[in-house]
Formats: structure tokens, C-alpha cells, sequence
């Protein structure tokens, strides 16, 4: 019963994520080929697409999402970021928590992290263990199969908001390429050494720290009350600003920009 109640719970998180979208059906891929593939489920919709996951089930819930790196590290065998399924599948057994990793942007977004590249290409270097937002890396021995030595596999965990946050920075950057993102505006102005002054005529101190990272793995902008950056938000996302908003961001550090 425990095991029917888990298979249902697992399909129906399907339909409540796709459902709206024209789903059609869900179904178990039995065929070991595919299975070894790491196609473990496919989606049909009404368009005709086919979307193909690889589920990944947690035992335990630790609020990170695990990002496995080799599945085999003596032998440097990818792990399922190198899967050509369409989407990873995460479920969390006890909190019943669902992530959906579309693994094309999630590649994407993971190769602009270059602190974590070294550590990749030398994980048994535990001297190159990356460095905060992310969480952990994990490493576990597995017994060799008939025969064959015993391996480990070598994972990195992060943040939800960092690796959903980079995914959705990546898509973001896909649909809208010729808007113009906010560091660009602050990097351009900073070069030219722009004096803001506010409305008092007093000088504005504000600093773009390459250094310090918020929760998604993002530089932070600190900015001070009466400069338009303090007004939107002390933390500014691409992603999260309009085109207007940056029109109206460029015309105040034109009117304040001491010439």
C-alpha cells in the first residue's frame, strides 16, 4: 500500500506541473535500454511533444537541490548532468517537495560557474572544494558490480535559489538577448567614474562589490536612500528589471552625474 500511495503521489505531481499545458499522459518506461539512458518517465501533450525524465528519488529532504557531477570519479564517467533526458526529476520523499531541472539550462547556467570548475576537473583534490553559495559537495563509495572495483560518486549541492535563480537567469537571457542587464549600466558608469548626487545636492556612495554574493549566487549592489537603486531594490536582477525601469535608471545617473 505504502508503495502504491508513493507511485501515485509521484504521477500526480506530474499532472499538477504539467497539467495545464495540454498534458495528455503519463507513462513508465520499462524498455532497459531507455532505462539505462536515464529515461525513467515520458509526457505527452496534445501538440504531439514528448518530454522525457530522468527521476532522481530523496530518501531525506535537506532544502538543497544535489547536482550529481561523476558518477563514477576514478573513471571520470559523467553523471546524469550528462543525461539526454529532457528534464531531471527530483522527488523528496517525506516533505513531498518536486524540483523540474530542464537540464539544457541547467548546463548552461552551470558552465558560467567558474568556481566550481576546478574542483570538477580534479575532484580528488579536496583543497578545490568550492567555496559559499554552495552547500556541500558529497561523495559516496558504491560496491563494484560483478566484479568490477568499487567507485564513487561525486555530487555538489546548492542552494534551491541559487540553482533555480541560474536557471531561470539562463532562460531569461535566452528569451530577451538584446536587453541590456543592470551590471552593464553600473560597469559602464563605475569606468567612467560617475559622481551621483541627490536631490540635496549631496554625494551618493554606492558600491558594486564583485566579492560578496547573496543567495543566488549573485553580486550585490549596495546603494544608499535617495538613488534609484536603494528605491527598486538593494538587490537588482536582471531578470527582474523592465525595460522601462532601466530606461528610467539611466536617465537619473545622466541628471546626477557630477560633469
Amino acid at each position: 500500500e505504502k508503495e502504491a500511495a508513493s507511485k501515485a503521489w509521484v504521477e500526480g505531481a506530474y499532472w499538477q506541473a504539467f497539467g495545464g499545458l495540454g498534458l495528455m499522459g503519463v507513462e513508465l518506461i520499462t524498455d532497459k535500454d531507455l532505462q539505462r539512458k536515464g529515461y525513467d518517465r515520458v509526457c505527452r501533450f496534445k501538440n504531439g511533444k514528448r518530454v522525457i525524465f530522468d527521476e532522481k528519488h530523496r530518501p531525506k529532504d535537506y532544502g538543497d537541490i544535489l547536482l550529481e557531477i561523476w558518477s563514477n570519479m576514478e573513471q571520470r564517467i559523467h553523471g546524469w548532468l550528462g543525461s539526454s533526458a529532457d528534464y531531471i526529476a527530483e522527488f523528496f520523499e517525506p516533505t513531498r517537495r518536486v524540483v523540474w531541472l530542464p537540464l539544457l539550462l541547467l548546463n548552461k547556467w552551470l558552465k558560467t560557474r567558474k568556481e566550481i570548475i576546478p574542483w570538477v576537473e580534479n575532484p580528488e583534490n579536496d583543497a578545490l572544494l568550492p567555496c559559499p553559495p554552495w552547500n556541500k559537495v558529497v561523495k559516496a563509495r558504491n560496491k563494484g558490480r560483478l566484479g568490477s572495483p568499487d567507485y564513487t560518486t561525486a555530487s555538489i549541492a546548492g542552494p534551491n535559489e541559487l540553482v533555480l535563480g541560474g536557471i531561470l537567469q539562463v532562460a531569461h537571457e535566452d528569451l530577451f538577448p538584446d536587453q541590456t542587464p543592470i551590471e552593464t549600466w553600473i560597469a559602464h558608469h563605475r569606468k567612467r567614474r560617475v559622481v551621483l548626487r541627490g536631490p540635496d545636492g549631496r554625494i551618493i556612495d554606492w558600491l558594486w562589490c564583485l566579492s560578496t554574493w547573496d543567495k543566488l549566487g549573485r553580486p550585490v549592489v549596495y546603494a544608499s536612500p535617495g538613488d534609484p537603486f536603494y528605491d527598486l531594490s538593494l538587490y537588482m536582477y536582471p531578470e527582474k528589471i523592465s525595460s522601462r525601469q532601466l530606461q528610467g535608471i539611466a536617465a537619473w545617473l545622466e541628471e546626477h552625474s557630477g560633469k
